[in-house]
């Protein structure tokens, strides 16, 4: 079983050091390095990872997360992986890579993506109408004032009715090469797809969802019927009262997050004021 950790990021993190010492001996390991970032920072990494030739310029809330993610995936399925996990610098495995991969090669002809219960009205309306550029970001006054007035309701977007029912959630996932084959063939024949996504809002939670949540891979969806997005993508994250940006956790915490997540593979957002040196230690151990 060939498992590929694909790490999306836009800083050289401390997170992102060690998650490539722990992991580099066991999975082959490709990065896109936002293109606003100079990836000289990122030198010394090269005799350890791949890197995404083709990068994309991130930013929070765009279509330029899906392109990220998706030229990942076009890296993985060229090159005849088995699985592929996406995560970001700011991520850690809460296993060591060994075990990782033993308990994907348990769980063969599961993918593990995470999908919310229910995908409210808001949901639709940013993808229903347009999100320019300038509305996108975190905290947006822009964006609530545009939303409050109703101005969205001047800007709709031509390819909404031609989507199937939408779904929602995490999009740190975990998926087989024969779901990812089967995303990249349907917007080969669904060229109008990634339009539709082009000026939505937070895409990167229903754009991969839509096309699965449609599709025979539903039914693959590991423990989906439990409607819990962490369990089913494998992920610890904890978003606290928080509705926009989870809680930062301590690497070296991973035993407590492990002992309420057993079988989350990766955990996230990782403080840089973490012991980072304890936590490999721990993952090291085996414990």
């Amino acid at each position: 079983m060939k498992h590929l950790i694909g790490i999306i990021a836009y800083k050289n993190s401390k997170s992102l050091e060690k998650c490539i010492s722990i992991l580099k001996d066991s999975s082959d390991i490709v990065l896109h390095i936002d293109a606003k970032t100079n990836i000289a920072l990122f030198e010394k990494y090269k005799d350890d990872v791949f890197f995404i030739e083709n990068r994309v310029s991130v930013s929070w809330g765009t279509i330029s997360q899906v392109k990220a993610e998706l030229s990942i995936l076009n890296f993985f399925y060229e090159r005849g992986y088995d699985y592929i996990s996406i995560i970001s610098e700011a991520d850690l495995p809460m296993k060591k890579g060994e075990d990782i991969n033993q308990f994907l090669n348990q769980k063969i002809g599961f993918e593990f993506i995470g999908f919310l219960d229910k995908v409210s009205y808001k949901t639709y309306d940013n993808v229903k109408y347009k999100y320019f550029e300038f509305l996108q970001g975190k905290n947006n006054s822009l964006r609530k004032f545009y939303k409050t007035l109703r101005l969205n309701r001047l800007f709709k977007n031509n390819y909404y009715s031609r989507l199937p029912k939408l779904y929602k959630g995490s999009n740190w996932f975990t998926l087989s090469r024969e779901c990812v084959g089967y995303i990249l063939e349907f917007l080969q024949n669904h060229p109008w797809y990634i339009e539709a996504f082009e000026y939505s809002f937070l895409p990167d939670e229903i754009f991969f969802h839509t096309i699965i949540g449609n599709s025979d891979f539903l039914s693959k969806v590991y423990r989906f019927e439990e409607r819990n997005e962490y369990i089913s993508s494998l992920r610890f994250i904890d978003w606290g009262n928080s509705g926009t940006s989870p809680n930062e956790l301590k690497a070296d915490s991973v035993l407590e997050y492990r002992s309420q997540s057993p079988e989350a593979l990766f955990f996230r957002k990782i403080t840089e004021k973490s012991n980072f040196s304890k936590y490999e230690e721990i993952i090291k151990s085996g414990k």
